[in-house]
């Protein structure tokens, strides 16, 4: 399955693997594990990944082989969070996010089954995001490879905290908890067993039950890595030994980049600015919340980089500045704060240059992540867009700004964030699951 001090020079000390890794989503669901395909490689093990044809150049710019997944996340996602802002705060519109998905997900993972299986094909080990599950469970039994998953939320159920796409209860919690976990897995069940099973009798394996997904998700049957920091959300005791909370997976900014000229010279000519942006999510009420949030800079004499993203976000006043793709890791020191949507790598990005920031959150798990950082007093509460004022804005911006004890608590944070390595630790994992 691996080899152990053969004659090749594979790299790494002992022993060597082909591994293909499967990835599903939005930027944020993919450069982890574009990060995570890099780290291996640099041990010496042979990586694919299999990712939406949308991450190509991406993937390829890390001279990382790639397989596509015919699906444009791009488009999926632009159509998903355009629905009403209502629905999208509901914890159940994952669900009827997925449902609506369907037919593109049967047409593309139709087109991708042969390239998926043949990506996987004398593979050693399956790595798989969270999303793939369903079909890189199945390339798992088909091919008879072992499986390992990775996922950036804690989504494995537990009676000390709710699923992260529910909101917290004040009394109950040791019951209502793990409801949160069953209750999600029967959604995904409802939402995605037609196309799960179309491609399990595609490759000739019986239907996949509720029983055996819940099994998958939260037994402990498959070694699970979360690449999220322990100190955001320490693992509970009650998980499975399975479950590894290892830490944030950072991809480093390419070697060769350079900040555009138009942005050096904004960074130069005034005080550290204040970050917006909002990753791949279409931001609800965005021309409204894009000018609340430009007035409060304003008043507070401030000034801000806006990341236009997919939902091409622009600044809209002379103390701003509109930018494209700026790694966070090099951007983020360079803030005062930073306004963001809660996604767990931009979360983690932000808290690791020691920054506060203010959640502003669209969707799934990214209330989570803004309870969390409120929690530590490291940002002040989180405003869904329905709740977006200048009065709240000016406040939410006053604090990350001028609340010392608030802005030592991020430096310190971020201090600890960045003594993690969790891409080794990821790494060593890996490594020892196949060893054993």
């Amino acid at each position: 399955m691996y080899c152990i001090l053969q004659e090749i020079d594979c790299g790494c000390r002992e022993y060597c693997m082909n591994i293909t890794l499967m990835a599903f989503g939005s930027r944020g669901d993919i450069q982890p594990f574009l990060a995570l395909a890099v780290a291996l490689k640099e041990r010496g093990h042979a990586v694919t990944l299999a990712a939406p044809t949308d991450f190509e150049s991406l993937i390829k710019a890390h001279a990382v082989p790639y397989a596509p997944i015919l699906f444009n996340a791009q488009e999926f996602v632009q159509r998903s969070t355009s629905n009403n802002e209502r629905k999208r705060q509901h914890p159940f519109a994952m669900f009827q996010t997925m449902r609506d998905a369907l037919p593109e997900i049967k047409r593309s993972f139709a087109a991708a089954a042969d390239a998926l299986i043949e990506a996987a094909r004398g593979a050693d080990l399956i790595f798989a995001h969270g999303l793939s599950l369903p079909f890189s469970y199945s390339i798992h039994q088909h091919l008879n490879i072992p499986l390992m998953l990775g996922i950036a939320a804690p989504v494995v159920s537990t009676r000390y905290f709710p699923s992260p796409m529910f909101k917290p209860i004040p009394i109950g919690g040791r019951f209502y908890n793990p409801l949160t976990y069953e209750v999600l897995t029967r959604g995904i069940w409802f939402a995605m067993k037609t196309p799960m099973n179309e491609f399990r009798r595609r490759i000739d394996l019986p239907p996949i039950t509720l029983t055996q997904l819940t099994r998958v998700l939260f037994d402990g049957q498959f070694p699970l890595i979360m690449h999220y920091s322990s100190y955001l959300n320490p693992a509970p005791p009650d998980w499975n030994p399975n479950v590894h909370v290892a830490g944030a997976w950072r991809l480093p900014a390419p070697a060769d980049w350079t900040p555009p000229e138009a942005l050096s010279q904004f960074l130069a000519q005034g005080d550290a600015p204040v970050y917006v942006g909002f990753g791949s999510m279409i931001v609800p009420k965005a021309a409204h919340i894009m000018q609340t949030i430009t007035d409060a800079l304003r008043t507070l004499k401030l000034r801000g980089v806006v990341q236009s993203g997919w939902g091409g976000l622009t600044a809209q006043d002379d103390h701003m500045i509109t930018i494209g793709d700026a790694p966070h890791d090099w951007l983020f020191p360079r803030m005062q704060a930073v306004i963001h949507h809660g996604g767990s790598g931009t979360t983690h990005s932000a808290l690791m240059a020691g920054k506060p920031s203010l959640v502003i959150p669209i969707m799934a798990d990214q209330p989570f992540w803004g309870r969390r950082l409120a929690a530590l007093g490291v940002a002040p509460p989180m405003i869904p867009p329905k709740k977006v004022t200048p009065e709240g804005i000016v406040a939410a911006l006053r604090a990350m700004t001028q609340d010392t004890a608030m802005r030592q608590r991020a430096a310190d944070y971020g201090a600890l964030l960045r003594a993690e390595d969790g891409l080794g630790a990821a790494v060593s994992l890996i490594e020892q699951h196949v060893m054993t």
